[in-house]
């Protein structure tokens, strides 16, 4: 599950964005716009919320469908640099939880960045 957007601070307290989630598994993919809600609880602690609508879904064929869905994650971020998140996601074929791990901002752009570049210096040095 991949998740890129972006959060503006309206004060101390709260932040609110946008984001698009794109998700795929062995038997489908999903295209997704989240409204993105955050509460510091502390300075280094913070509540992110984010609802939003998947607007584009594959069947098990990958035949690409506008068929509309329904997700939502909850979670706590340690200072934007990682944390832990649940996430819902309805679809016409029934629902399912995910929970996991998450970057933040930084870390995650770095890591975007570099594990492709790892794998392709990986695969070329690769002498089979």
């Amino acid at each position: 599950m991949w998740e890129l957007g972006h959060m503006y601070n309206r004060n101390e307290k709260r932040a609110i964005g946008a984001s698009l989630m794109m998700a795929a598994n062995d038997d489908a993919f999903r295209l997704a716009m989240k409204a993105r809600l955050r509460r510091w609880l502390t300075p280094t602690v913070a509540l992110d919320l984010a609802p939003g609508i998947i607007i584009l879904q594959t069947d098990y064929d990958l035949e690409m469908k506008a068929r509309l869905g329904l997700t939502a994650h909850a979670g706590l971020s340690v200072r934007d640099w990682f944390g832990v998140f649940a996430q819902a996601e309805y679809v016409k074929r029934g629902a399912v939880l995910h929970f996991g791990m998450r970057l933040g901002a930084w870390p995650g752009v770095v890591t975007a960045v570099a594990l492709p570049i790892l794998g392709f210096m990986a695969a070329a040095s690769d002498e089979s």
